[in-house]
C-alpha cells in the first residue's frame, strides 16, 4: 500500500517586529533586502539578476513588464502588489505568502 504524501505550506517567518521601511526608483543586480516593508514602489520593465529579499513585508509593490533572474524571496509577506507580464527566470521562493 502506497503512503499518502500529505503537503504543508508554512507562513512567512519574519522575526523583526519594526520593519524599516524603504522605497526605491530601481532595482540593481545583486541587490539585497532583508527585515524590511518595501511600501508603495512602482518600477516598470525593471531588470535584474540576484535580487534577493528575506524576512520582509511588500505593500503596494508595482513591478509590471518585468525581467528578473535569480529571484530569491525567503520568509516574504506580499500584498497589493502588481507583478503582470512579468518574467521570472530562475528564481528561488521559500515560504512566501502572498494577498490582494
Amino acid at each position: 500500500m502506497e503512503k499518502e504524501k500529505v503537503l504543508i505550506i508554512r507562513k512567512p517567518i519574519i522575526h523583526k517586529k519594526e520593519l524599516k521601511t524603504v522605497s526605491f526608483h530601481a532595482l540593481q543586480d545583486d541587490a539585497y533586502f532583508d527585515g524590511v516593508l518595501i511600501k508603495d514602489t512602482k518600477i516598470d520593465s525593471a531588470e535584474a539578476v540576484d535580487v534577493a529579499i528575506e524576512s520582509s513585508t511588500v505593500d503596494g509593490l508595482e513591478l509590471p513588464n518585468s525581467k528578473l533572474q535569480g529571484l530569491k524571496l525567503v520568509d516574504v509577506h506580499i500584498e497589493k502588489s502588481d507583478f503582470a507580464n512579468s518574467t521570472w527566470e530562475n528564481g528561488f521562493l521559500d515560504r512566501v505568502e502572498i494577498s490582494s
